[in-house]
């Protein structure tokens, strides 16, 4: 796991301190990678159907509001399956974590590759440019 992964996965980690996160968003961007960009990016201006519907059931109203430890409570509370298109749409946005990437031998970069092809196999702009944004947000 390089510097940056590990600093990722710090700001996505919900049992981290707040004081945690800013330390590591604060060296995210001493190193020229915005924290804002990687982790909270802006909402599409045109957001589909299938990312409307995943906001409404976990209860945020922007995609920069979205983390694990709410997916994880929704997927608790409903028991949801690997299988269910939620869970496509919330990777669409967020990545796991750099400890789950590694274990499945993928790198941040790699993953967000996927997903941009997944993407355009979809036909979602929507997530082609969120991809496109955080793969140029890596160094």
């Amino acid at each position: 796991m390089n510097r940056t992964e590990a600093l990722l996965d710090v700001l996505q980690d919900p049992a981290r301190s707040q004081k945690d996160r800013d330390i590591a968003a604060r060296a995210l961007r001493a190193a020229n990678a915005s924290a804002d960009v990687l982790v909270a990016a802006p909402d599409p201006q045109e957001m589909t159907e299938a990312t409307r519907m995943m906001l409404a059931a976990l209860k945020v109203e922007r995609i920069a509001d979205l983390n694990e430890d709410t997916f994880e409570r929704y997927c608790v509370a409903h028991f949801v399956k690997p299988s269910d298109p939620l869970v496509k749409e919330f990777r669409f946005w967020i990545p796991p974590s750099a400890a789950f990437l590694s274990t499945i031998g993928m790198t941040l970069p790699e993953w967000w590759r996927t997903i941009f092809d997944l993407a355009v196999t979809a036909n979602r702009p929507d997530a082609q440019a969120h991809a496109r944004q955080q793969l140029a947000a890596l160094p």
